[in-house]
């Protein structure tokens, strides 16, 4: 590349003038043609032209006694009220021009793209490119260093005063009178330098910390997204149109994004970010496509304000609001606009008008052949009606971004499924589809596997339950219909639809569809918008190789109790730690990582109240945190095992007074709110049972179904069991614990689901102990592992003879009953030590009150009718002997 140096003084009074000449311009202009034949380009044709073009510039030297870079910026940021001095870019202050760093006390020259960003130094080329170097404050320059652009942190104050940029860890937030100005030297940089030569290849990335991802002559610069915000909100003004044109005239190429800023969304998909000008259609013509007067960009701008910063639930919620609303149409009208009629435009075959595209063959067939008979095109549910007890009135039922036009005999084929791969080639009557169906799953054609995936994301965000509207979530298996029931609809499988979604990225029919859908419902498919939303609110964490690879060989066709074998054999296998050690990794340290605050790594979250507090302060006394154990201790005697009594996946951290209101009670609702000396903690008590914050409700239920799964009387373990009542501590024997209330966990677990806190939770507990909460992983192994189609009176499912005495002091009377569990009667046999007079038995309630009594002569049996007390768990009290009976029909 030549290289080329001018001699300041030769060019300097022609600058003075130039700059008079276009001070007086309302805004300055590229030279006639120099973009031309550029104008119809999209994408990397655009970027690769513009490259082509700005390329091969004047470079000049960081320093030298000729032209040089501190030369060309007092020109290019001169103060307009003081021509001796530049304007510092973070900061805005004026200084003289003259003071070149002058040993710190002057100032300096700031590279944009931070150098460190592709190791370009201060060398001519990337190093020396004025239209990325601007005059900066020494100390402020030194604050930036090489980090990225981002939103966030504290507000900088220098040694000269507060300066209106933010900083943090891995960021820095200029000022926002030159946030667009920085956006556009970033274009710029990525642009220009594509690696040609000596040059690096400098890309943007939607990440901070991206230096750390550099390599050789490759240099990455951040956040994208948050540069093409900033790009639409602070946009060009004459200062940097004139610079523009300084830079021009010495380095004889422009920065394109300061003449054309509509190009920067036409390289980098902005979702609407980047928007400038509506679209205006001349007066004289009228637009051929029903999208063309829309003002797309500015619509999705404001449509997705204020979410750059949420992830998980709280997007989901979020987006959930901002969708809701919707204008609904028939599914049938003779008279009005109806799905029908929304269906032959969202779904127009471009090529030939008259026509619709069938979605799952790719079809064109004669729009106006509704149905007709069979023998037409039919309206088919992507999320289908059963999964969730929908219909098809005005709503969820009718709303078309979940509707497709479809083959009558293909739609019938796929029927309910759920999406997944694998199974035979679909063959219909006219022709191979290009679609896989097996038993429990449907594979559509590659070309709308993304469609699918998008379809079905919209339909999990938008419908959470609200008024008269189902709860529609995706879980990570097929045969969902099974576990779905009217107003709480399932489907999948959402690991291979997040592959999907990767593979089959949004294009522009399905961007038009979705406008066309704006225009007619007035919500949008937000994961069409932002496609990087279905990452943030499923975390692909969950669904990697690691994870689909342990579930790999788990039947789920099993039946309940062979399932849930299944799924104990499978995450019996952990590593154990100590509750506490000085030395070695313990629960304290584990529980450090796996409960941090996300907001505050120094801190962790208690569970019950969501405090977050210092993670060092272990106890400290009675001042600090403690140690919860979900599944209470006290019922199974977890303390005398080694193992379970420091299984992670079942202990949180805890307010040490919060911790002690709540004791071993069992989990029900009800009761009074409990009011700590910290505050009010969301949390309910009764005598018998804690009901916890709503926000952690699904985490309980999924704590103790891993704890009944896990736990099954091996070898040194407990057999650990989920009952459908309170109180389960007085059932407890040795090697036999119980914790309830199974139905009011069922229901939790419905209402509070999987959250991105807790999947990470349970990643930081497998790299730990090697196994994992399968619950957390697939919600619906619950249903697997119980069946929940039957009442819920779930008691120990045994033949042998539960007839040991709780505790039998020597001299007092021994009761025995049998059978146990009983139906109709049970037969009860008392033996004395001492003596041999009648002794008054009662059967008691659990919760204390007596339901029948009568008399016992000792060594004699006892029929006694059991017709008038309903299933569940009793008392049959003797003297001091107590023993439990299970009545179940």
């Amino acid at each position: 590349m030549g290289k080329n140096y001018y001699d300041f003084n030769r060019r300097k009074h022609f600058v003075f003038f130039f700059i008079i000449f276009i001070s007086h311009l309302s805004f300055a202009q590229a030279p006639d043609g120099y973009y031309e034949g550029l104008e119809s380009l999209d994408g990397d044709l655009l970027k690769l032209g513009l490259h082509n073009l700005v390329k091969d510039h004047i470079e000049y030297r960081y320093t030298s006694s000729s032209t040089d870079v501190w030369d060309i910026l007092k020109e290019t940021d001169q103060d307009p009220n003081n021509p001796e001095n530049v304007i510092l870019f973070y900061t805005g202050w004026s200084i003289n021009g003259d003071a070149e760093y002058n040993r710190g006390q002057g100032w300096t020259r700031e590279h944009v793209w931070a150098k460190s960003h592709g190791d370009f130094g201060i060398d001519p080329g990337a190093g020396t490119d004025v239209h990325a170097l601007r005059p900066a404050d020494v100390t402020v320059n030194s604050a930036r260093n090489n980090k990225d652009f981002d939103e966030g942190g504290e507000f900088y104050i220098d040694g000269n005063g507060p300066t209106e940029n933010r900083i943090d860890s891995d960021s820095w937030e200029p000022r926002d009178k030159v946030k667009g100005d920085v956006a556009r030297c970033l274009f710029y940089m990525a642009v220009r330098y594509e690696g040609g030569g000596d040059e690096p290849d400098l890309e943007l990335v939607d990440s901070v910390r991206s230096v750390d991802s550099n390599a050789e002559l490759k240099g990455y610069h951040g956040k994208l997204s948050m540069l093409l915000k900033w790009h639409f909100q602070d946009p060009v003004d004459e200062s940097e149109l004139s610079r523009n044109d300084v830079v021009f005239f010495y380095q004889g190429n422009r920065n394109p994004f300061i003449d054309h800023p509509e190009w920067v969304t036409r390289i980098w998909d902005s979702s609407g970010v980047g928007f400038f000008e509506p679209f205006e259609a001349p007066e004289s013509e009228t637009p051929d496509d029903i999208t063309d007067t829309l003002n797309i960009d500015s619509i999705l701008f404001v449509y997705y304000k204020d979410l750059e910063n949420l992830e998980g639930e709280s997007l989901k919620n979020t987006l959930s609001e901002r969708i809701e609303e919707q204008q609904s149409y028939s599914y049938t009208s003779n008279s009005q606009v109806d799905v029908w009629d929304i269906l032959k435009e969202t779904d127009k075959d471009t090529a030939n008008p008259e026509n619709v595209l069938l979605f799952y063959t790719g079809r064109s067939v004669n729009a106006a052949q509704e149905f007709n008979s069979g023998r037409g095109w039919t309206r088919e549910h992507i999320w289908p009606v059963s999964h969730g007890g929908f219909d098809l009135t005005r709503g969820i039922g009718t709303d078309v971004h979940n509707i497709r036009p479809a083959d009558n005999t293909v739609a019938r084929a796929r029927g309910d499924l759920d999406f997944d791969r694998g199974g035979e080639i679909y063959v219909d009557e006219a022709d191979t589809t290009g679609n896989r169906v097996d038993a429990d799953s449907w594979e559509p054609r590659d070309e709308v596997k993304g469609d699918v995936a998008r379809m079905l994301f919209y339909m999990a965000t938008h419908y959470e339950g609200l008024d008269d509207e189902p709860d529609l979530e995706l879980l990570d298996s097929v045969n969902t219909v099974e576990a779905s029931l009217n107003g709480l609809g399932f489907h999948g499988k959402v690991s291979t639809l997040l592959q999907w979604h990767k593979a089959d990225p949004v294009d522009q029919y399905e961007r038009r569809r979705n406008n066309v859908i704006y225009i007619f419902q007035g919500n949008r498919n937000p994961f069409i918008d932002h496609p990087e939303y279905a990452n943030r609110i499923w975390d692909p964490l969950l669904y990697d190789t690691t994870v689909v690879n342990y579930y790999a060989e788990l039947d789920t066709l099993l039946d309940h109790e062979s399932f849930k074998s299944a799924l104990h054999a499978l995450v019996d296998s952990q590593t154990i730690y100590n509750y506490t050690d000085n030395d070695e990794v313990d629960v304290w340290d584990i529980l450090k990582q796996s409960d941090r605050d996300p907001n505050d790594s120094s801190n962790v979250l208690l569970f019950y109240t969501g405090w977050s507090v210092d993670a060092e302060q272990e106890f400290n006394n009675g001042r600090g945190w403690s140690r919860e154990d979900i599944w209470s201790l006290a019922h199974g005697d977890l303390s005398s095992y080694r193992g379970v009594g420091t299984d992670v996946h079942a202990i949180r951290p805890a307010d040490i007074t919060v911790n002690r209101a709540r004791g071993d009670r069992d989990f029900d609702e009800g009761g009074t709110l409990y009011l700590d000396g910290d505050g009010d903690t969301g949390a309910f008590r009764d005598e018998d049972s804690w009901e916890p914050r709503d926000e952690v409700k699904g985490d309980v239920a999924r704590m103790l179904f891993y704890m009944a799964v896990r736990y099954e009387g091996g070898a040194n373990e407990p057999d650990l069991e989920l009952l459908d009542t309170v109180l389960t501590e007085n059932f407890t024997q040795p090697g036999l614990g119980y914790h309830g209330k199974f139905s009011t966990l069922l229901k939790w677990h419905e209402a509070d689901p999987v959250g991105r806190f807790e999947r990470l939770r349970n990643q930081s507990i497998f790299e730990f102990q090697g196994n994992r909460n399968p619950f957390i992983d697939n919600p619906s192994y619950v249903y697997k592992v119980w069946d929940t189609t039957q009442a819920l009176v779930f008691i120990p499912d045994t033949t042998e003879v539960l007839t040991s005495t709780l505790e039998t002091l020597e001299g007092q009377n021994t009761l025995f009953l049998y059978p146990n569990p009983a139906k109709e009667q049970v037969i009860l046999t008392a033996t004395h030590q001492q003596g041999g007079f009648e002794s008054q038995v009662r059967i008691l309630s659990l919760e204390g009150k007596v339901l029948k009594e009568f008399s016992l002569l000792p060594n004699k049996e006892k029929a006694i009718d059991l017709s008038s007390l309903a299933n569940g768990v009793y008392l049959v009290a003797q003297g001091n002997s107590v023993v439990k009976l299970f009545i179940q029909r």
